[in-house]
């Protein structure tokens, strides 16, 4: 469903994405073409456990069909590793219509209720064609899994490589919306193409964060990720290999619970109550009926924290077409639930609330739980069980935001709750950069077009233009009662004008306009200024830099432009007139993340 014209085009949201192509003609190759192509048995051995091997008619019956065509065909296979009750081989299995084998082979540990789940360190290898591929000395946490591959390669080929480098059109790419809108940057040293791996060693940290959750800015956080910004706004051949590579490191974190009655990512209908217990997985809650997934023992992964995750997997994808990029995300989609409380007031069972004031979601949490989900929703298959399991929670979740903020009366200046007042100054405190990941996620879930029930897309409508308010609100004029766009971007900034506040009921008090805001923002922290236009210029807490919390707000304000809510184009024009708004874009060069662009300018 591509909008006419592409960005800057009138919104026409209902008009097709992708025009309709015609399959190429020929015959599909099938799972007989490749047991033949397959002589020699494939196998994946780990030393002291056993080996998983496939020949012959093993190539007749995979685990799943993925892809068929006469161009290229693709299945999955699996088989547990000897006799281990926990450790699994995996193959993604695509042959070419040139006879070329390509095989992605990974070892995965983990289920969510098998008991004696331990960290696995030995030596993995990985034959094929008669030749072993890979020896590698792996500690394979629990919940955890990697490709088997090292150095350049991203595959393994049954004869030569013919390491290609692909380049999507980005900017047919970004009209689809699929992904956000990113600004043309520069190439600096600095930018995001220098800063990605070169090679894959299995477990390796790639650009995440050494530590996921630690304060201040990072390259995974974001909508999508600074690398798979960087795929659309730089040429360079690097990136192609780099972004893969980054999405197979995303194996190291213990997020892979999969469910061993279907052995795929878990359906929420299926699991209600249940909630991880996990040392990898950060602030999990409680089951309202006492069902936990097991703990495993030995190494413990790196911790993954729902407050500050990244999208992982949604970019590689849509980019590669593989099935092991696409469970990433859907295993991705599933962990903001597992860790929630499942009582009513919580997640409330299988619907898989995200609120944004319960346990340690916060605003930002919220946020990203919720990009995780829609990403999961996107990148699913339409016959996929999962499809259905991913939309009715984000159905669940829109009506639950628009029933609280958009049915009846609430904030009038589009804040969400947010998850504690904080400081007891007789206004209520918080951050809004949080606030404004909340925004950008709702607009860009809106561009997705998931939400495909019966009423869903009116109420995503509905709440994304009360939401909106929030950013749209802080990008006025000098006026009394407006709030002065030059200082939009602080740390903290009010809520309400009390520490009493009726949340639930929507009650407020409030304030009665972004006057009295902009004052009262003023008086708990100076914005360095008098309320005047002066030079234009833009006053935040830490400047216009890519890593500021004005970069923070771009997204939500780029979204509230594209989707023509009252007042975001002017907002928009002072915003990008002001004197260092050129500081901003060019900072973005090296970090091209929050530098979003309404895809469809208003007429």
């Amino acid at each position: 469903r591509r909008p006419a014209g592409g960005p800057g085009a009138a919104d026409t949201s209902a008009a097709p994405r992708c025009p309709a192509r015609s399959a190429p003609a020929g015959p599909t190759i099938t799972t007989d073409t490749l047991r033949a192509a397959l002589s020699q048995p494939v196998t994946l051995s780990v030393s002291g456990v056993g080996s998983a091997s496939w020949s012959g008619a093993d190539w007749l019956a995979p685990f799943a069909t993925w892809a068929t065509g006469p161009v290229m065909s693709s299945w999955v296979y699996r088989k547990p590793v000897g006799s281990d009750q926990h450790l699994v081989a995996w193959l993604e299995v695509r042959i070419w219509e040139n006879g070329a084998v390509e095989i992605l082979p990974w070892v995965e540990n983990g289920y969510l209720f098998v008991t004696g789940g331990r960290s696995v360190n030995g030596t993995y290898a990985f034959t094929m064609g008669g030749t072993v591929r890979e020896t590698l000395s792996i500690d394979l946490p629990h919940h955890c899994r990697t490709p088997l591959v090292s150095g350049t390669k991203l595959s393994h080929w049954l004869g030569t490589d013919p390491d290609l480098t692909v380049k999507h059109d980005a900017a047919y790419m970004m009209a689809t919306e699929m992904v956000p809108t990113y600004g043309a940057v520069t190439a600096p040293s600095d930018h995001p193409v220098s800063r990605l791996p070169a090679t894959f060693a299995p477990l390796q940290r790639g650009g995440y964060a050494s530590v996921m959750g630690a304060a201040g800015a990072s390259e995974d956080i974001g909508l999508l990720p600074d690398w798979d910004a960087a795929y659309l706004t730089s040429s360079a051949p690097a990136v192609w290999a780099g972004l893969q590579r980054n999405a197979y490191s995303a194996g190291r974190f213990g997020i892979h619970w999969r469910d061993e009655a279907t052995n795929r990512p878990i359906r929420f209908s299926q699991h209600p109550h249940l909630v991880l217990s996990s040392p990898g997985v950060g602030s999990t809650g409680n089951s309202q009926t006492g069902t936990f997934a097991v703990q495993g023992t030995g190494t413990v992964p790196p911790i993954w924290t729902n407050s500050h995750h990244p999208a992982v997997g949604y970019m590689a994808a849509l980019v590669t077409g593989r099935f092991f990029h696409v469970e990433t995300t859907q295993f991705a989609g599933t962990i903001p639930y597992l860790v929630n409380t499942s009582a009513p007031t919580h997640r409330d069972g299988s619907k898989g609330l995200i609120r944004s004031y319960w346990g340690a979601n916060m605003t930002r949490g919220a946020a990203w739980g919720l990009r995780s989900l829609v990403n999961a929703v996107a990148i699913t298959p339409d016959g996929d069980p999962l499809k259905a399991e991913f939309l009715a929670s984000w159905s669940a979740n829109l009506n639950y935001y628009h029933d609280r903020y958009v049915a009846r009366a609430h904030n009038p200046q589009g804040f969400i709750t947010p998850f504690s007042d904080q400081d007891a100054t007789g206004v209520w405190i918080a951050q809004w950069w949080m606030d404004d990941f909340f925004t950008a996620m709702t607009g860009y879930a809106r561009a997705l077009r998931i939400s495909t029930l019966p009423g869903d897309e009116a109420k995503l409508s509905a709440f994304f233009e009360w939401k909106a308010r929030s950013i749209v609100g802080r990008t006025g004029t000098a006026a009394a009662d407006e709030f002065l766009y030059r200082d939009l971007a602080q740390y903290f900034g009010p809520y309400a004008p009390s520490d009493s506040v009726d949340w639930n009921g929507g009650t407020g008090p409030w304030f009665a306009n972004w006057g009295q805001i902009w004052a009262a923002s003023n008086a708990y922290q100076s914005h360095g200024g008098a309320k005047e236009i002066g030079t234009g210029a833009l006053r935040g807490d830490n400047g216009v830099s890519n890593g500021s919390y004005f970069a923070n707000a771009v997204p939500a304000l780029a979204y509230a432009v594209r989707w023509n809510v009252p007042g975001a184009l002017e907002g928009w024009r002072r915003v990008t007139s002001a004197p260092n708004w050129g500081s901003f874009v060019a900072d973005s060069s090296g970090w091209p993340v929050f530098n979003i662009q309404p895809s469809v300018m208003p007429s």
